[in-house]
């Protein structure tokens, strides 16, 4: 695929390295998105199962038919699939990122929970997070998480 690196293919998905900058869907003023690529050089169009946000890099996974996007969708959706205990990772999907921070959390390692605003839904988040590692640079405190 043209500049995405597929990391797994199969007969029922693709995993995909998506860069920090390109749109997983195009919008206004997006003129080039992860879905208008696979558009482009499929020969039958991948479906979209989960996003990520247009500076996020990662692991995309796109199903080849409709079955397989159905059947990782709920993986996706399911509500025990947002913490990171044993039991919780036999009921879906859990998302997990690493992200370089300004400063350090105190404590080293909790949960953030709050509310977003999605196409006029408010939905309650919950992000689990652990202190990797911190380092300062030039006087500027940094650290590394997981989510």
């Amino acid at each position: 695929m043209k500049q995405i690196p597929v990391l797994f293919e199969n007969t029922s998905c693709m995993v995909l390295n998506k860069p920090a900058g390109l749109p997983v869907q195009g919008g206004e003023g997006v003129t080039v998105s992860l879905d208008s690529l696979l558009a482009e050089t499929c020969a039958v169009r991948p479906l979209l199962v989960h996003r990520l946000d247009r500076d996020t890099s990662g692991l995309i996974l796109v199903a080849k038919n409709r079955e397989a996007a159905a059947g990782f969708s709920a993986l996706f959706s399911r509500r025990g699939a947002r913490s990171g205990t044993p039991q919780d990772r036999e009921k879906g999907v859990i998302k997990q990122y690493q992200a370089v921070c300004s400063g350090a959390p105190s404590p080293a390692q909790g949960i953030i929970r709050g509310s977003l605003d999605v196409r006029g839904r408010e939905l309650e988040s919950e992000t689990f997070y652990t202190l990797i590692s911190s380092w300062s640079v030039n006087g500027r405190d940094f650290s590394l998480l997981d989510l």
